[in-house]
């Protein structure tokens, strides 16, 4: 098996990374193989598959909803591994952005995107991640909490939005600083391909007019932290009233998932 800091790039899944050896506050740090990353597993290869099992991943939790599955196909995995289903609509595809996108005219997505309005969609619903969505990222690290778990794998389409505030909140329950954590969220910028999710078919001045959509940017984290700051004064307080989580549970957490 290859050196933490060599993951091996897949050949059908986008933005595959893990959380391993991320510092805490407290001075300890995320265990290296137990908790990755990615878009989805609809396009997995066979050599895909096989280094899910040399990871010895035994559990994926998946938050597409049925309209990505339509687009994305059902996740292709080993025999044997746990799949958690998590259904919640994409910031990024509200309403289907992909037939928005095909149907629309170059006029009425300038419209719609132009003059910042790209960031500004990603912006508010980063933000919505945290307001309209608990009960997702409760059950999701709910399960995360689950004790004796096996080595882990989280995503969504793209595995940058919806599955970014999830790599955000198990950061956060575990103690990292949020520089760190918003640190982490960027590197999105670097693993997730575009041309996966079919931005190659689209002409080049939509593509730059889109651009916000495709990557992460820094407002996008802060909105969705923001949010829980407004709304329950400290990220504790979002861990604890927002999402419900009982002191048991979050020491469970920690126990899973640092060294």
């Amino acid at each position: 098996m290859p050196p933490p800091h060599t993951l091996p790039k897949l050949e059908g899944v986008t933005n595959f990374r893990e959380l391993g050896g991320i510092p805490t506050r407290d001075g300890r740090s995320v265990k290296w193989r137990r908790i990755f990353r990615s878009g989805h597993w609809g396009g997995a290869t066979e050599s895909d598959l096989a280094l899910m099992r040399e990871l010895q991943i035994g559990r994926v939790f998946d938050f597409r909803s049925d309209l990505d599955l339509g687009h994305d196909g059902h996740d292709r995995l080993p025999e044997g591994v746990d799949h958690v289903r998590l259904p919640t609509t994409d910031p990024a595809m509200a309403g289907d952005l992909r037939k928005l996108i095909r149907d629309s005219g170059r006029k009425a997505l300038h419209e719609i995107f132009g003059n910042g309005g790209a960031q500004r969609f990603m912006t508010e619903h980063a933000a919505k991640l945290v307001t309209d969505r608990a009960d997702v990222y409760r059950n999701f690290l709910l399960g995360m909490a689950e004790p004796d778990s096996p080595p882990v794998l989280f995503h969504c389409s793209a595995g940058k939005d919806r599955a970014g505030w999830a790599g955000s909140c198990v950061l956060l329950a575990l103690g990292v600083d949020e520089h760190e954590v918003i640190e982490h969220y960027l590197l999105s910028n670097v693993h997730f391909e575009a041309a996966t999710q079919g931005e190659s078919q689209i002409p080049a001045e939509i593509t730059e007019l889109l651009r916000p959509l495709w990557g992460v940017r820094v407002e996008y984290v802060q909105a969705s932290i923001e949010a829980a700051l407004a709304k329950h004064g400290s990220i504790d307080g979002y861990l604890r009233e927002g999402l419900g989580l009982r002191e048991a549970e979050l020491e469970q957490l920690r126990a899973n998932w640092l060294e």
